[in-house]
């Protein structure tokens, strides 16, 4: 049970990088709910569940969960999705997130929180698309 930072190949896109959250979990999870947003874990391959949150460019950033994408990128890192060099992937790559002395569950609890927040002010404002990546600063609040 973690929190990953994870990058993949843009959609239909031969240049650039998206970013993404995977909340990791060894097992499937009861619904999650958050000031009105509902996290589902997914199957994500041997053994592995998890949230996976990323912001898509809809003309602005969008926070979604479980984006066509983000969830297939997730499945290649974790084995459930095949991939060969005959058929084009996402390239994906995870890295665990160190929060130092922060304990697994509100770690995971802090980062739905910050994406349900971004999600309810988009709603009043629209963000425009970071050149710096979207999961590196929810990860970056959740330091400070």
């Amino acid at each position: 049970m973690s929190v990953y930072i994870g990058a993949r190949d843009l959609s239909g896109v031969p240049l650039g990088t998206h970013q993404f959250i995977v909340l990791h979990f060894s097992e499937p999870q009861f619904p999650i709910h958050t000031s009105g947003m509902v996290y589902h874990t997914k199957y994500l391959g041997d053994g592995h569940y998890g949230v996976v949150i990323g912001a898509q460019n809809r003309g602005s950033l969008v926070v979604e969960i479980a984006e066509k994408g983000d969830l297939l990128a997730t499945r290649e890192y974790f084995g459930a999705a095949n991939t060969s060099i005959f058929k084009p992937d996402f390239s994906s790559q995870l890295r665990l997130v160190d929060y130092g002395t922060v304990p697994d569950a509100e770690a995971k609890r802090r980062v739905m929180q910050l994406a349900t927040n971004f999600r309810l002010n988009q709603a009043i404002h629209q963000f425009p698309i970071l050149l710096w990546g979207w999961g590196t600063t929810v990860i970056v609040l959740f330091s400070h």
